[in-house]
């Protein structure tokens, strides 16, 4: 049989019930706590001691907002303007990587934005569609490389190594 790593700690069970998110324990439900977020979630991820829920827009197809929690209390940490709809989410480390159909962003488990990379107009044509570049930046906003001519997909799709959970071969 295959040993895996427990958890450093016990983690809250985090239900979202509409816009509203509670965190339980697991193996009795008492409330931790309770937190409002005003806007349904889309994708909700776990790093460290934060939750990471990326909330939808009122429209389909507007840009999402990440909403960085404190693991233990609710408390809000911060606020993220993804620029972009996002549909899939990954933990890797220290990080957790959101992506959508016109886009990819990594932040840290402090919720501090460390990159993107998203589909910016290069050329509006009011017969065809737009022109697009896929263009990576820093957190700080500064171009880090560029593909020149892509399109907008339907979906999204988010891969690395070692994110899911990982055999223990040190057992």
């Amino acid at each position: 049989m295959a040993n895996y790593r427990a958890a450093l700690a016990p983690t809250p069970l985090i239900a979202s019930i509409g816009t509203l998110f509670v965190a339980t324990v697991p193996e009795t439900g008492a409330k931790l706590w309770e937190r409002e977020l005003g806007a349904s979630p889309g994708r909700i991820a776990l790093v460290a001691d934060a939750v990471f829920v990326a909330s939808d827009g009122p429209n389909h197809g507007d840009p999402s907002v990440i909403s960085v929690l404190d693991l233990a209390t609710g408390a809000p940490r911060g606020v993220i303007d993804a620029g972009i709809p996002l549909k899939a989410a990954l933990t890797h480390g220290a990080a957790v990587f959101f992506g959508g159909p016109t886009g990819v962003l990594a932040v840290s488990s402090e919720g501090r934005l460390l990159w993107r990379a998203t589909l910016e107009v290069m050329r509006k044509s009011a017969w065809s569609l737009d022109e697009h570049d896929l263009v990576g930046r820093d957190g700080a906003g500064r171009e880090l490389w560029r593909i020149p001519q892509r399109k907008p997909s339907s979906g999204s799709l988010l891969a690395t190594l070692f994110a899911t959970a990982q055999r223990d071969f040190d057992t």
